[in-house]
Protein backbone atom coordinates (compact mmCIF):
# COMPACT_ATOMS: atom_id res chain seq x y z
CA UNK A 1 0.00 0.00 0.00
CA UNK A 2 1.25 3.18 -0.83
CA UNK A 3 1.77 6.07 1.78
CA UNK A 4 -0.98 8.17 0.61
CA UNK A 5 -3.63 4.90 1.38
CA UNK A 6 -1.88 4.47 4.30
CA UNK A 7 -2.78 7.90 4.93
CA UNK A 8 -6.48 7.90 3.51
CA UNK A 9 -6.94 4.33 5.81
CA UNK A 10 -5.76 6.13 8.86
CA UNK A 11 -7.56 9.76 8.51
CA UNK A 12 -10.65 7.26 7.96
CA UNK A 13 -10.24 5.27 10.71
CA UNK A 14 -9.08 8.52 12.92
CA UNK A 15 -12.71 9.84 11.42
CA UNK A 16 -14.70 7.24 12.80
CA UNK A 17 -13.14 6.78 15.91
CA UNK A 18 -13.81 10.42 16.22
CA UNK A 19 -17.81 9.92 15.10
CA UNK A 20 -18.02 6.60 17.78
CA UNK A 21 -16.50 8.90 20.45
CA UNK A 22 -19.07 11.61 20.06
CA UNK A 23 -22.35 8.94 20.34
CA UNK A 24 -24.25 10.20 23.11
CA UNK A 25 -24.12 7.58 26.00
CA UNK A 26 -27.31 5.43 26.06
CA UNK A 27 -29.77 5.11 28.34
CA UNK A 28 -30.03 2.92 31.33
CA UNK A 29 -31.65 -0.47 30.51
CA UNK A 30 -32.66 -1.52 34.39
CA UNK A 31 -33.84 0.87 36.25
CA UNK A 32 -34.59 0.20 40.21
CA UNK A 33 -37.77 1.92 41.41
CA UNK A 34 -37.45 4.32 44.76
CA UNK A 35 -41.17 5.55 46.53
CA UNK A 36 -41.51 7.89 49.53
CA UNK A 37 -45.05 7.84 50.29
CA UNK A 38 -44.15 10.16 53.23
CA UNK A 39 -43.87 12.72 50.48
CA UNK A 40 -45.57 11.37 47.95
CA UNK A 41 -43.36 10.73 45.52
CA UNK A 42 -41.73 7.66 43.19
CA UNK A 43 -38.92 7.41 40.99
CA UNK A 44 -36.92 5.31 38.97
CA UNK A 45 -33.30 4.98 38.90
CA UNK A 46 -30.45 3.10 37.30
CA UNK A 47 -29.83 -0.08 38.63
CA UNK A 48 -26.57 -0.04 40.04
CA UNK A 49 -26.48 3.40 41.36
CA UNK A 50 -26.95 3.39 45.52
CA UNK A 51 -30.33 5.08 46.87
CA UNK A 52 -30.07 6.57 50.31
CA UNK A 53 -33.87 7.41 51.60
CA UNK A 54 -34.27 10.24 54.08
CA UNK A 55 -36.17 9.48 56.69
CA UNK A 56 -39.78 10.75 57.21
CA UNK A 57 -40.83 13.94 56.89
CA UNK A 58 -36.99 15.06 56.71
CA UNK A 59 -36.37 17.83 53.43
CA UNK A 60 -34.03 14.83 52.28
CA UNK A 61 -36.31 12.65 49.78
CA UNK A 62 -33.68 10.00 48.43
CA UNK A 63 -29.89 10.69 47.45
CA UNK A 64 -28.85 8.95 44.49
CA UNK A 65 -25.37 7.89 43.57
CA UNK A 66 -23.82 6.55 40.74
CA UNK A 67 -21.28 3.36 41.29
CA UNK A 68 -17.57 4.77 41.93
CA UNK A 69 -18.97 7.51 43.45
CA UNK A 70 -18.05 9.30 46.08
CA UNK A 71 -18.78 12.84 48.24
CA UNK A 72 -16.41 14.35 46.47
CA UNK A 73 -15.73 12.64 43.15
CA UNK A 74 -18.73 11.37 40.76
CA UNK A 75 -22.22 11.85 39.77
CA UNK A 76 -25.59 11.84 41.17
CA UNK A 77 -29.04 13.17 41.92
CA UNK A 78 -31.11 14.51 44.83
CA UNK A 79 -34.61 15.12 45.68
CA UNK A 80 -35.62 17.43 48.41
CA UNK A 81 -38.81 18.37 49.50
CA UNK A 82 -40.23 21.33 51.33
CA UNK A 83 -43.65 22.78 52.36
CA UNK A 84 -45.34 25.98 50.75
CA UNK A 85 -48.04 27.06 49.16
CA UNK A 86 -46.13 30.39 47.08
CA UNK A 87 -46.60 30.27 43.59
CA UNK A 88 -43.85 28.61 41.64
CA UNK A 89 -42.43 32.27 39.82
CA UNK A 90 -41.78 33.40 43.45
CA UNK A 91 -40.30 30.06 44.53
CA UNK A 92 -37.98 30.06 41.34
CA UNK A 93 -36.90 33.72 41.65
CA UNK A 94 -36.02 33.05 45.55
CA UNK A 95 -34.10 30.10 44.45
CA UNK A 96 -32.36 32.14 41.78
CA UNK A 97 -30.78 34.36 43.68
CA UNK A 98 -28.62 31.79 45.31
CA UNK A 99 -27.27 30.53 42.34
CA UNK A 100 -24.44 31.70 40.23
CA UNK A 101 -25.07 34.50 37.93
CA UNK A 102 -24.22 32.67 34.76
CA UNK A 103 -27.47 29.78 35.79
CA UNK A 104 -29.37 29.15 32.70
CA UNK A 105 -33.32 29.23 33.69
CA UNK A 106 -36.03 27.51 31.44
CA UNK A 107 -39.25 25.85 31.74
CA UNK A 108 -39.57 22.28 32.28
CA UNK A 109 -42.08 19.73 32.90
CA UNK A 110 -42.19 17.05 35.39
CA UNK A 111 -44.72 14.50 35.73
CA UNK A 112 -47.15 16.98 33.94
CA UNK A 113 -46.66 19.86 36.21
CA UNK A 114 -45.14 22.95 34.89
CA UNK A 115 -41.68 23.32 36.49
CA UNK A 116 -38.74 25.63 36.44
CA UNK A 117 -35.29 24.47 36.18
CA UNK A 118 -31.47 26.13 36.50
CA UNK A 119 -28.17 24.62 34.96
CA UNK A 120 -24.94 26.16 36.06
CA UNK A 121 -21.59 25.08 36.82
CA UNK A 122 -19.87 25.22 40.34
CA UNK A 123 -16.29 25.06 40.47
CA UNK A 124 -14.37 23.70 43.78
CA UNK A 125 -11.17 22.30 44.67
CA UNK A 126 -10.22 23.09 40.95
CA UNK A 127 -12.87 21.20 39.61
CA UNK A 128 -16.17 21.81 37.90
CA UNK A 129 -18.78 20.81 38.10
CA UNK A 130 -22.50 20.68 35.92
CA UNK A 131 -25.41 21.03 38.04
CA UNK A 132 -29.34 21.00 36.94
CA UNK A 133 -31.85 21.74 39.34
CA UNK A 134 -35.33 21.52 38.45
CA UNK A 135 -37.91 22.70 41.34
CA UNK A 136 -41.51 20.82 40.72
CA UNK A 137 -44.44 21.99 42.98
CA UNK A 138 -47.62 20.12 43.72
CA UNK A 139 -50.11 20.65 46.86
CA UNK A 140 -48.92 22.21 49.62
CA UNK A 141 -45.39 21.40 48.81
CA UNK A 142 -42.36 21.49 46.51
CA UNK A 143 -39.76 19.11 44.90
CA UNK A 144 -36.12 20.17 44.29
CA UNK A 145 -34.51 17.74 41.82
CA UNK A 146 -30.80 18.49 41.62
CA UNK A 147 -28.19 16.53 39.15
CA UNK A 148 -24.64 17.23 39.48
CA UNK A 149 -22.00 15.62 37.52
CA UNK A 150 -18.28 16.86 37.35
CA UNK A 151 -17.86 17.86 33.52
CA UNK A 152 -15.61 14.89 32.37
CA UNK A 153 -18.45 12.35 33.38
CA UNK A 154 -21.62 14.39 32.14
CA UNK A 155 -22.05 12.45 28.84
CA UNK A 156 -22.03 9.57 30.31
CA UNK A 157 -24.71 10.26 32.95
CA UNK A 158 -26.75 13.02 31.55
CA UNK A 159 -28.75 9.47 29.69
CA UNK A 160 -29.35 8.39 33.05
CA UNK A 161 -30.03 12.14 34.69
CA UNK A 162 -33.10 12.24 31.96
CA UNK A 163 -34.49 8.83 33.07
CA UNK A 164 -34.52 9.97 36.62
CA UNK A 165 -36.37 13.11 35.55
CA UNK A 166 -38.86 11.51 33.22
CA UNK A 167 -39.67 9.27 35.54
CA UNK A 168 -40.87 11.06 38.50
CA UNK A 169 -44.21 10.76 39.53
CA UNK A 170 -45.90 13.12 42.46
CA UNK A 171 -48.34 10.41 44.25
CA UNK A 172 -49.90 12.32 46.62
CA UNK A 173 -51.75 16.05 45.96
Amino acid sequence: MTGTRWAGVVAAAAALLACRAALPAAAPTKLSKFACPAWGVKLDYPAGWRAEPGVGLAPLVVKLSAPDTEETTGSGATVVAFLSSRPLAEVAAAYRKRLPSAALASDAEVDGRPARAFEYDLAAAGATSWVRTVIVPAREKYFILTFASYRPQLERTRPSFRAIERSVRITED
